[in-house]
């Protein structure tokens, strides 16, 4: 019930199934493999980024976050550090592929302005424990500054690839 995926948006699920879950009565856990997905297939994990793509990712894991804090707050340290995360990806993206449009968009600024704030919400230790050391240093540089990153995206994405 008015749950739908978002039209002409990529990453779909990531914009919905939190919500059919809030809906849901019940969720039931299974280590039963049910579900088998085709690696290879054309689409959005397996093509290049685009910035609609990339616009796309981090659009829809802000929407998760600030639901998921608004809604579920015992949860929120963890939903800020898959915000943190997804928004450190997106980053890094922006800068291999050169978005430059779309690093300085105000959508994007919007959404910076509540990564900082979602990072106030995790505990050092959670994020060391949590994230790859490379994405611990996007996390911490991009909290820092967007500037920052990208002047330490090269060291940064050499630490990813090592």
């Amino acid at each position: 019930e008015g749950v739908e995926f978002p039209k002409g948006r990529t990453y779909e699920d990531i914009a919905t199934i939190y919500k059919a879950m809030h809906k849901a009565n019940k969720i039931a856990y299974t280590n039963e493999k049910l579900y088998y997905y085709l690696v290879g297939r054309t689409g959005a994990i397996t093509s290049n980024y685009t910035e609609k793509k990339v616009k796309d990712a981090v659009l829809s894991y802000y929407e998760q976050y600030k639901f998921l804090a608004e809604n579920y707050p015992e949860v929120k340290e963890y939903a800020s550090l898959i915000f943190a995360k997804m928004f450190a990806s997106a980053f890094e993206k922006m800068c291999m592929n050169e978005f430059w449009d779309l690093y300085e968009s105000a959508e994007i600024e919007e959404m910076y302005k509540e990564f900082k704030n979602a990072m106030t919400s995790i505990n050092n230790n959670f994020l060391l424990e949590n994230l790859e050391t490379y994405r611990v240093l996007s996390v911490i540089a991009l909290k820092q500054g967007k500037e920052i990153y990208k002047s330490l995206f090269d060291i940064i994405y050499k630490v990813k690839i090592s």
